[in-house]
This record gives structure tokens, C-alpha cells and sequence, in this order.
């Protein structure tokens, strides 16, 4: 410890040279200063080399047999944000970390506490009794924040020194408070997870409040693989609960795989609110990727369950999950839905492609379809290359669909954006008044939404099926949020902000209605006039205020920043 403290003295005096020499010269001397001494040996060790002047960062030559290289971890920086700024709970720390921007120098704390009688308190609290101001967070050591903010090499020596590694942050939602391995694993920290675990902390930690709430989860919704291992490899991981549905709901093929092949079953549903919900299929069916679904298939996914299939499919607009349950008999396997229940279910959401697959015996062959629109509707790209010829009429209508509508149901991204090289219309209705585009959001079909807006359809064409325009079927289609980066894209691309649908309303009065607040941001952001009137004579601010929705109001009329609204 005591080298530890002569090697911040040293600094500190290295610090006060350097202030002294060239606190009255320019940028531009100061720089030319370091490419000198850099040229002057090959000896000098150039340290923190990707700060910069406009940070006020502090850079430092010395030679690299001075003892002070062996602790190049002093001068790194703990950073934080000024809405989130660090909390260290002292009030002289604050100071500097005004005085940086935030980005405090681990050596000048050190020279605080020296001043302050407390030579050899780096690894303890920053806070010491009532004399500091507590700021945000009064237990935060500095080996806390070098994990909390990433700096590894800084926190491999303040443990060398003694630091504490089972120190907790106060939190709410937590009844023990936040650990050092929960940052890490926040911030897919692998190296310092693994350091952190081999030092004893538990990666089987419960952080729930009301609910169980697991690193395990964390991983997975980082979609972090290699954290996964590694705390599955702790060997403090309960690994009776099924963490597949988690994976699965994050699309994570390789996760699924892996957790498979430690054993997790494929059939295992997860237990909340004391009944046994979500098993693997049943998200996969409700989240709609076709290459999990098939997956669980092949590895024994038992379709004749309690949970129902094919009925989530279908609600969430699943064309593929659909058929894929038809061809392995799911009507005789599971009769949580019947078939009847199943068309009734797609005519009455008006997914009429689905409607018209649940009608047909044969889903390979389904009735009233060419050898075409079976490879449209199958998703096979190598028959639909052989079918395709000069003389083709892509925009044929077969009971009132088009190809490139079932592919767009189906969210073929390449298919649809084939058919169109192909002279496939994307701007064609089929014969139920639906556009591509419409059918993309119609099905929940983010990403293919902005592949066909990369298309270059028209962006303000009404719908004659719903009056819409695209942005207020949009708003209209999702009213519960979820698809602000969409509408922001729509109206980058040209889409009118202001237009009405045939109703009179605009997209800003349908959000403002619909409580949908992320919408109401984006619009308001991007030029949308609140003051424009529908047919009844009322405005956004009109309709908001009568459902006294003050937090709407607000985010009319005083509404954050653009990217807060993009992150929902």
C-alpha cells in the first residue's frame, strides 16, 4: 500500500509540473510539445493515447523504467453522463467531475483523499460520514465504478490492492442492493464477469424485486453468448428453469441452440403468476421466426400440448409459422384451436392470405393457386426463379391476391424485393385494396416495412381498403407503441406528416388518441402541426385535452429530444 500511495504522489507532482509549464500556451504548442518528446526516445511510454485535448483530458510521457509505468491504471478515467453522472456521494469528487465534463482522473480522488488526511482510502467508500454531500449513491467504491464504467486494468489492481469486491450499490428494486457483477454483465463486460466470478461472486444471484430477475436474463437479452457460458459455467445457474422462451423472444437462434445442447428442454414452459406459461413453441409461434420454430420441431417440441399454437400464429400475423403447423398436422394434434376457429380467426383480422392457406387441405397446393403462388407461398425462391418468364404477369390477382402481397404476408423480404425487380407493381391494391406496404405493417412486418418504403412506392397514396394513408394505417395499426423508428423512416423518406386520412384525422390527432406517446414525439419532432383541424372542428391539443391527457399534451407541446422517442 505504501508504494501504491508513493506512486499517486508522484503523479500528482508530475501533474503539478506539467500544469505549471504549460498552463499559458496554446493547443497547438501543446501537441507539438508531445510529438517532440515522443520523437526524442523510443524509451517514453505514451499513456492513455486516445484522450483527447477537447476532453481536458491529461496526457503523460514518462519513461517506461520509472516505477510510475507500473501503474498506468492511475491515469484512467471513470465516466459518466450529466443525467447519470457518477455516484460517488463526495462532494470535492463532484467538483472534479464538473470541472471534466465528467470524466474524472482515478489519480486526482487520489490526491483529494490525500489532501483530506485520508492517504491509503482508495479502495474504500468515497463518501466518509455526514461531512460530504451524498450525491446519488453513497456506497460506490472506485473498484465499483472502474467495473460499473469498464475499466478493467484499473480494476485488476484496485482488487491487487485490497479492494473490496463484495461491495453493493443501494437499489430499490433489489433488496440486497446491486453488485459489481451485475454492471459487468449489464455491459457485456466478459472479461470482468469472469474475473469477478473466479473472485466469488454469485452469477445465480437473485436481483429481483417482485419477480425473479437473473444475470442469465440479462445475457440473453444482450444477446451475449459468451456471458451466457460463462455464467452457466459458474456452475451457480439453476438450470431447471427453461431460459429458452428468453432466447426466443430475442430471436437468438445460437443461444436457442446452445442452450439445447446443455440440456434445457424444448418443451419446458416458465412459471409467473403461479400458472406455467410460455413455452418455447408458443413464443416462437407468437414471435414468427420460421428457422426456431423448426428447430424446436426437430428437436422434439411436443405440438400436442395444453398451450396453443396456431392460434397465437395467426394473431400475431405468422404466415409461415401458420403453414409450417399445418403441415405437421396440428389440427389433429392440438385442439386447443380447430381449424374453423383458426379461418374465422385470420377473416376477422382481415389476414385473408392466411385465410385462404387455413381453407386449403393441401398447404403446398393450396386451392385456386398456380405452380407460382404455391412457390410464393411456400418460400421457394428456386422454383419461383424457374416459373418466372418474359411473358409472366406478376401483378395477376389469384382470389384477389397478388404474389407480392403473400410475399410480403409471408415477410420474404428477398422475395418481395425479387418480384419487384421482376416488374411485380409496388403500388398495386389487390382485390381486398391493400398495397405491399400496407400488408407489411397489416402483419406486423417492421423490418420488410422498410424495405419496401427503400422501394420507392408512394408514401401518401389513400388505401382504398381503410381511407389510410400508410403513416396513419401505421399509427392506427399500432397503437400501442412499438414502431416510432418506422414512422420516423416513413416520413424521411417523403411521407406527409400532415396528411389526413379520409376520416379527416392526421397522424398526430390518431396518436394523440390513442395515448401512444412515442408517436406523439416523433411526429411533433418531425414537423407535425398540432394546430391543424378534422372534420369535427378539433385539433391534436383539442382531443388530448378532452381525454385529459396531460401527459400527451406535454409531449406536444414540450416534447424531448428526437432519439429519446426513436429508443421505445
Amino acid at each position: 500500500m505504501k508504494n501504491f500511495i508513493s506512486i499517486i504522489t508522484v503523479f500528482i507532482l508530475m501533474i503539478a509540473i506539467i500544469s505549471c509549464g504549460g498552463g499559458n500556451k496554446g493547443t497547438n504548442q501543446s501537441e507539438q510539445n508531445t510529438q517532440t518528446n515522443q520523437t526524442q526516445t523510443n524509451e517514453q511510454v505514451y499513456i492513455n493515447p486516445t484522450t483527447t485535448n477537447n476532453n481536458r483530458d491529461i496526457d503523460i510521457n514518462v519513461n517506461e523504467n520509472n516505477d510510475i509505468n507500473k501503474t498506468k491504471y492511475t491515469n484512467e478515467y471513470i465516466q459518466g453522463t450529466e443525467l447519470d453522472p457518477m455516484p460517488t456521494g463526495y462532494s470535492k469528487i463532484d467538483e472534479i467531475l464538473n470541472e471534466y465534463k465528467y470524466k474524472a482522473p482515478i489519480y486526482e480522488i487520489s490526491k483529494l483523499l490525500a489532501e483530506e488526511g485520508l492517504e491509503g482510502k482508495i479502495t474504500e467508500y468515497t463518501n466518509f460520514s455526514d461531512k460530504y454531500i451524498y450525491k446519488v449513491n453513497k456506497d460506490s467504491t472506485p473498484l465499483f465504478l472502474a467495473v460499473q464504467f469498464g475499466y478493467n486494468d484499473l480494476a485488476k489492481e484496485l482488487i491487487k490492492e485490497g479492494a473490496d469486491v463484495n461491495a453493493r450499490a443501494n437499489d430499490m428494486e433489489t433488496e440486497d442492493g446491486i453488485d459489481m457483477l451485475y454492471y459487468a454483465v449489464e455491459n457485456n463486460n466478459v472479461e470482468m464477469s469472469k474475473i469477478l466470478i473466479d473472485e466469488g461472486l454469485d452469477a445465480g444471484r437473485d436481483y429481483g424485486f417482485e419477480y425473479p430477475y437473473y444475470l442469465t436474463d440479462i445475457a440473453i437479452d444482450n444477446n451475449n453468448l459468451d456471458m451466457l457460458k460463462i455464467l452457466v459455467e459458474s456452475g451457480d445457474i439453476d438450470l431447471e428453469s427453461s431460459l429458452i422462451p428468453d432466447a426466443i423472444e430475442e430471436n437468438n437462434i445460437e443461444i436457442v441452440k446452445y442452450l439445447i445442447s446443455i440440456g434445457q428442454d424444448v418443451n419446458a414452459q416458465i412459471f409467473a403468476d403461479g400458472l406455467w406459461i410460455n413455452s418455447p413453441m408458443k413464443v416462437a409461434a407468437e414471435n414468427g421466426n420460421i428457422e426456431i420454430a423448426k428447430l424446436l420441431i426437430d428437436e422434439g417440441a411436443n405440438l400436442n400440448s395444453s398451450d396453443d399454437y396456431i392460434g397465437p400464429a395467426i394473431d400475431y400475423g405468422n404466415y409461415d409459422i401458420t403453414k409450417l403447423l399445418i403441415d405437421n398436422d396440428v389440427f389433429n394434434l392440438n385442439t386447443n384451436t380447430t381449424r374453423e376457429q383458426a379461418i374465422t380467426l385470420a377473416k376477422d383480422q382481415k389476414y385473408y392470405e392466411m385465410e385462404k392457406l387455413l381453407l386449403s387441405e393441401d398447404s403446398n397446393n393450396i386451392d385456386g393457386y398456380d405452380e407460382l403462388m404455391n412457390a410464393v407461398s411456400k418460400g421457394d425462391m428456386k422454383a419461383l426463379e424457374k416459373l418466372i418468364k418474359d411473358d409472366t404477369d406478376l401483378n395477376k390477382q389469384y382470389d384477389k391476391i397478388t404474389p407480392l402481397n403473400l410475399a410480403a404476408a409471408r415477410n420474404d423480404k428477398e422475395m418481395v424485393k425479387f418480384l419487384v425487380e421482376k416488374g411485380a407493381d409496388i403500388n398495386l391494391e389487390d382485390g381486398y385494396g391493400y398495397t405491399p406496404l400496407i400488408i407489411a405493417i397489416k402483419y406486423r412486418n417492421i423490418g420488410l416495412a422498410k424495405n419496401i418504403i427503400d422501394l420507392k412506392p408512394d408514401l401518401n397514396a389513400i388505401c382504398s381498403a381503410t381511407g389510410d394513408t400508410p403513416l396513419t394505417y401505421l399509427v392506427n395499426a399500432n397503437k400501442y407503441g412499438g414502431v416510432a423508428d418506422l414512422c420516423y423512416y416513413m416520413i424521411k423518406n417523403g411521407a406527409d406528416i400532415n396528411k389526413k386520412n379520409k376520416e379527416g384525422n392526421t397522424p398526430l390527432m390518431i396518436a394523440a388518441a390513442s395515448y401512444n406517446y412515442s408517436i406523439v414525439g416523433v411526429l411533433v419532432n418531425m414537423g407535425a402541426d398540432y394546430n391543424i383541424k378534422n372534420k369535427e372542428g378539433k385539433t391534436a391539443i383539442d382531443i388530448a385535452s378532452a381525454r385529459d391527457d396531460t401527459s400527451a399534451l406535454h409531449n406536444m407541446t414540450n416534447p424531448s429530444d428526437l432519439e429519446h422517442y426513436l429508443s421505445y
